[in-house]
């Protein structure tokens, strides 16, 4: 958390610069996000109870209105402790500190998306990488005996984040965004308690704050190109439903009016019997 301090002066610096808009309010295709916020941690060793920094940087593809991808990097650390935890099969630990770094693709589906606001929910999946430790800071992976026999602690995982966040856009396009998510991680040994206690999943929780810097901008003479092609594309289409309603109506008329041929009646005549 001391570069909190520096994080605050680069939020002031963005909104001194919001001060001097751009005449032209440009479309941004690409933004770099950079944050930092707190983290907690739930499993057999807490339940959210301890915070700890964690470090973040983002690449958002941010043109389309509705869904917008996004890679995530987080660096961080989680830990908890619980002195009255224990298990009749082992000697678990009841401290852990856990360093960890974790990558994912993302999908940011906009709840509301224009010039100045963004409110979003998110969802993704990617992959994170553990190293669990005691209070001494012994690697917990080589002390067996902290698990039950034969059990081995894993250091990676599988993560499926999944968030909500509001972004705020200055006129001269920086922003800044709070977002919270759960990394859902695929393991429960984020503590190294795993077959030692219940076996459920662990989690980590964070609240980010981010600074999105615009990296690129769409060429506003393609975007016109696209949107005209759009428009004729519409307007053929429409010309054609047009044509074709002319013309059922046209054989629906004519085929009321064409008249309908009289049946031919003829009379048998009945043979006598002589």
């Amino acid at each position: 958390m001391k570069l909190l301090p520096i994080f605050c002066c680069l939020l002031l610096s963005c909104g001194a610069l919001a001060q001097s808009p751009a005449a032209d309010r440009r479309l941004v295709n690409l933004y770099l996000m950079g944050g930092t916020g707190p983290a907690a941690h739930k499993g057999e060793l807490g339940n959210y109870q301890k915070w700890s920094a964690l470090f973040n940087f983002s690449i958002q593809w941010s043109k389309n209105r509705w869904v917008n991808p996004v890679l995530d990097f987080n660096v961080g650390r989680i830990t908890g402790n619980s002195l009255g935890f224990s298990s009749p099969d082992g000697l678990p630990n009841r401290f852990f500190t856990t360093q960890f770094a974790n990558a994912s693709f993302n999908l940011h589906f906009n709840i509301l998306k224009t010039a100045n606001y963004q409110v979003y929910v998110s969802q993704g999946f990617g992959f994170v990488r553990f190293t669990v430790r005691d209070d001494r800071g012994n690697d917990l992976a080589t002390a067996p005996q902290t698990r039950a026999l034969d059990e081995t602690l894993p250091n990676t995982a599988l993560v499926l984040p999944t968030g909500f966040g509001a972004v705020y856009f200055f006129p001269n396009d920086f922003g800044v965004g709070l977002e919270a998510n759960w990394l859902n991680p695929r393991t429960a040994y984020l503590d190294n308690i795993g077959q030692l206690g219940t076996g459920n999943k662990d989690n980590v929780f964070r609240v980010k704050v981010a600074v999105y810097v615009p990296l690129n901008y769409a060429d506003p003479g393609q975007d016109q190109v696209r949107k005209e092609r759009k428009i004729q594309r519409r307007q053929e289409i429409e010309e054609q439903l047009r044509k074709e309603k002319a013309e059922f109506e046209q054989q629906k008329k004519s085929s009321q009016k064409k008249p309908v041929p009289a049946k031919k009646t003829t009379k048998k005549k009945r043979k006598g019997l002589f």
